[in-house]
């Protein structure tokens, strides 16, 4: 078990995020501007994406009850989305066979991530699979919009700090983003409590409009 909770970790803002920038940053180094401008455009609103369904739940309940949705996974998203690029990218010179084989062992490895996933009960199918979904929808939008026809050299640099970060990553901390956002978005909504997944499994009467009201009615119960 506490190999899945390792595994699990390396989809953690904390490593993929610098990952996916340092993507951004090969490109630049290679002056291919535009592919770079894409490539970050793609990853931040697949991040702002898997952010805007987080806190439409945390604040506001808001979700989908019947398939145990509450927020895109960010793990999955992140993992599907940068680790098949991180492997084409770095294969690139190395042909099609090669290219497409380091591509396809991205995509085992995001899986394989959005998989622990369920493994520590932190998502629901629903989410990993929206959320995987979501990033290998935009790994391959890239991956399209790069094409074939590209003249990157073969960066060595690159290969070495990818291999040294998932080599370290059982060792990097994991970043304490989710009571971070959940903070955040009880300043930004003013309600005194979080919105949970275990009002959807207990209470069948549960409904995000019914606590909504409730949270309204406390605050104002508050300030009278």
């Amino acid at each position: 078990m506490m190999l899945w909770y390792k595994i699990t970790e390396i989809g953690g803002i904390n490593l993929l995020g610098p990952l996916a920038l340092m993507i951004a940053v090969w490109l630049l180094l290679e002056r291919r501007w535009r592919l770079a401008w894409i490539w970050c455009w793609l990853y931040g609103g697949g991040m702002t994406l898997v952010l805007a369904t987080k806190v439409a739940f945390i604040g506001w309940g808001y979700g989908i009850q019947t398939l145990d949705f509450t927020g895109l996974s960010g793990h999955s998203m992140r993992a599907m989305c940068s680790l098949p690029v991180l492997g084409w990218l770095l294969f690139y010179r190395a042909g099609n066979l090669w290219r497409n084989l380091a591509g396809v062992l991205g995509l085992v490895a995001g899986g394989l991530i959005s998989y622990s996933r369920l493994v520590v009960n932190a998502h629901s199918v629903s989410e990993v699979l929206a959320g995987g979904a979501l990033g290998l929808g935009l790994a391959a939008w890239f991956v399209v919009l790069v094409g074939e026809r590209q003249r990157f050299a073969w960066n060595h640099w690159l290969a070495m700090v990818s291999l040294l970060g998932f080599v370290s990553s059982p060792y990097v901390p994991s970043a304490p983003t989710h009571s971070l956002l959940v903070r955040l978005t009880l300043q930004l909504t003013g309600h005194p409590r979080p919105f949970v997944r275990e009002g959807w499994r207990y209470d069948p009467y549960y409904s995000s409009q019914k606590i909504l009201n409730r949270c309204l009615y406390a605050k104002m119960a508050i300030l009278d």
